[in-house]
């Protein structure tokens, strides 16, 4: 009777230690399999791992100058992050990509958080699209887009450089575009340490 008494506080004490976590962090290695079920990135630097509500993946590294990142979420459309909003979407930089179901094409834009409730290309401002190495892998349960941002880009449209603790947006939509409703929405912070 003593074992089974000590095996259940064990379990249940050690199920509030690994809840206990605050959804960030793990750093892991390139995993999932790099995006489009490539063999390893180049770089061995681990991915960080924050965890959001409505199970969305948001890795990210910095590598050099820029920001390796990975956004995975159980979607059939496209997926999103946005850094640094100043009021809900406002002032956020956004990075959004969906993988073409009829031939798995990967399409990524950086877009500009215009107002609270809206964002659009940067290029519609004169402003750059600064996605480098867009990759992206969809199946049955999740779609994964990936890519490198740069961590200060001068295009005012990127809002400030990133570093240190930095606010979320993560969302995700059943539609191949950029301009559809988000299905899920959630928001977060990280701290990206160079």
């Amino acid at each position: 009777m003593k074992n089974l008494l000590f095996t259940v506080l064990f379990v249940f004490f050690a199920s509030l230690f690994i809840n206990a976590t605050d959804g960030a962090k793990e750093p892991v290695k390139d995993s999932p399999a790099d995006s489009a079920g490539e063999a390893k990135s180049s770089s061995d630097k681990e991915y960080n791992l924050y965890e959001a509500e409505g199970n969305i993946k948001f890795y990210w590294r910095v590598s050099g100058e820029n920001l390796d990142i990975k956004i995975q979420a159980p979607a059939k459309g496209w997926v999103a992050v946005g850094f640094n909003p100043t009021n809900k979407m406002k002032d956020a930089n956004f990075v959004i990509g969906y993988v073409l179901d009829k031939d798995g094409s990967v399409v990524i834009s950086d877009h500009w958080g215009i107002r609270i409730f809206g964002h659009r290309p940067d290029t519609q401002f004169k402003g750059k699209d600064n996605i480098m190495n867009p990759k992206g892998v969809q199946n049955d349960q999740y779609t994964e887009i990936s890519c490198s941002i740069p961590l200060d880009s001068g295009d005012p449209y990127d809002g400030k450089p990133l570093g240190g603790k930095t606010k979320l947006i993560l969302a995700y939509s059943d539609k191949d575009n950029t301009t559809s409703k988000h299905k899920f929405v959630t928001t977060g912070e990280i701290n990206i340490e160079k």
